[in-house]
Parts: C-alpha cells; structure tokens; sequence
C-alpha cells in the first residue's frame, strides 16, 4: 500500500469521522475500513463518476456501492492506494470477523500499524 495513502487511512479511522460497518462498503453512514478508502478516493479525486450509490435491491437496505462494488474494492480505487490483493483480503477478514464493538476500528487500526513498518 503507497505510504502516503496508508498514513491517510490510519488518520482518518482514527478521527472518528467514520463509524465501523461490517459485510459491505457503507451501510448508511457507517463504512468498512475498504469503504474509507473509497470515501477517501472520492472525496481526494474529485472525478465525475466517483460517488456512492444505493443499492436498488430491498435485502440491502441502506447499503452503497462505490463505483461497480458494494463489498470490494474497485480495480482504480486499488491502483491509487496501491494496495495488492492480500492486504485487501487481510483487511476485510479483520473488519468483518473481529470487528471492533465500539465501531472505532480498533483491529484494523492495529494491522495497519504493522504495514507501516514494511517497505
């Protein structure tokens, strides 16, 4: 994952403008910690097209896709944080499976921690 970005993603999960969702990108304002990557792309890019959109299907209520996905993400949004496909797939296990009770992306925040430290 690009440093720079990783630094980004670890500040906002920590400023508790986002709150913990689980199984999908957004479930109303509530995001998976992929689902800040986006948030971010979105709000960083600026470009037309980027922008949540809810889900039409009524087993979804209040759930969002990013661009073609609700629970992954988008091959543009991984080339621009440069994240390969074993840390997204670590970072949903951890989201998912060990979410943290009081919303605040504790297990995520600590599995990021040790990306910093690799090169």
């Amino acid at each position: 994952m690009k440093r720079d970005k990783l630094k980004l993603l670890i500040k906002s999960l920590k400023s508790g403008k986002y709150i913990q969702a689980t199984k999908r990108l957004r479930r109303g304002d509530a995001f998976c910690c992929l689902g800040v990557i986006c948030d971010l792309h979105r709000k960083i890019t600026k470009k037309k097209g980027n922008k949540w959109i809810a889900s039409p299907l009524p087993m979804e209520p209040e759930c969002y896709k990013y661009k073609d996905t609700s629970c992954r993400l988008p091959e543009k949004v991984k080339e621009w944080c440069g994240i390969d496909e074993s840390i997204e797939d670590h970072l949903v296990q951890i989201n998912d499976i060990q979410d943290s009770p009081d919303g605040k992306y504790q297990h995520v925040l600590k599995y990021l921690k040790t990306l910093k430290g690799k090169k």
